[in-house]
Order: structure tokens, then C-alpha cells, then sequence
């Protein structure tokens, strides 16, 4: 009867590790099969609306213009100003949002909540809390509106720079 509990606990330590890791396991695949799918469309030229969810001050919602890979324009929406190069140099490309999942897979960030556009791969909802119980440290994103630019669209851009 002793050898009983001792075996039930040892199966049951066992599968609850085997389960924290399979999580992980799982969202690393499941990072990894999004990623190429981004990388297979070979998208470099397109627009989106990002919006920052955290415990911060207020900020507004961003349209984000890429042109070749690089934030060439933003705009902050409802107030329509356009980001001064500080603010731009600031923002992520799309990749950038891989990176940061990444980052708290590495880090083993407490919780991750991921959603990813089925046609492009990119997440399009992000939220991360690293440490249990820290409620001020979560950081969440929104990845909404997104467009692919056309070559035409991608011209008019650059001219407007």
C-alpha cells in the first residue's frame, strides 16, 4: 500500500511536468508553424493597426505603413498625427511580435495567450503575463486591419516621404 502512493505520486509529479512542458512544447510549435507560414507568403510591403493593452497611460491606436521591411509611416488613430521618427523607430515590424512570443517562451512567461491570422500566420492577438499574481507587468498587443500593399500602393508611399 505504501509502494502504491509512492507510485501514484511519482506518476502524478511526472505527468504534471510533462504537461507544463508540453504547453510550451505545444506554443513553440505552434510559433514556429505561424512564422513559416509568414515567411512562406513573402510579404513586405503592408499596412496595420496596432494596439498596445497594458497597465500604462493611455496611447492611442497606431496605423503602421511597411514598405521593403521598414516602418515608413504611422499614424495615431483617433487623433490622426503622424508619428515623428522616435516614435517610428520605436514600433515593430510584424516579426517583431514573433520575437517578443518568442521572448516569453524563452522566458517562460506564467501566461501566453496567442491568436494568429489563419491566412498570413502573424499573431493578431498577443497577451503575456510573466510572473504569477503581478498584475501591473502584463503587456498585451492587437494586431488588427492588416493589408497587403500592392508595388502601385508601395510607390505612392515612398513619394509621400
Amino acid at each position: 500500500m505504501k509502494y502504491n502512493k509512492l507510485f501514484i505520486l511519482i506518476i502524478s509529479i511526472s505527468l504534471l511536468i510533462v504537461g507544463c512542458n508540453s504547453n510550451s512544447d505545444t506554443r513553440q510549435e505552434e510559433l514556429t508553424k505561424q512564422y513559416n507560414l509568414w515567411k512562406s507568403k513573402n510579404v513586405s510591403n503592408y499596412s496595420f493597426i496596432l494596439r498596445e493593452v497594458c497597465f500604462c497611460p493611455i496611447s492611442e491606436k497606431k496605423k503602421i505603413h511597411v514598405t521593403h521591411n521598414k516602418i515608413v509611416d504611422a499614424t495615431f488613430i483617433p487623433s490622426n498625427t503622424v508619428a515623428d521618427r522616435r516614435e517610428i523607430r520605436e514600433l515593430e515590424l510584424i516579426e517583431g511580435y514573433f520575437k517578443i512570443i518568442q521572448d516569453a517562451i524563452d522566458k517562460k512567461a506564467y501566461k501566453i495567450t496567442l491568436s494568429y491570422d489563419k491566412k498570413y500566420g502573424f499573431p493578431t492577438s498577443i497577451d503575456i503575463a510573466y510572473n504569477k499574481g503581478e498584475v501591473d507587468e502584463e503587456i498585451g498587443y492587437r494586431l488588427t486591419h492588416f493589408s497587403e500593399v500592392t508595388s502601385k500602393d508601395t510607390t505612392l508611399c515612398q513619394l509621400s516621404l
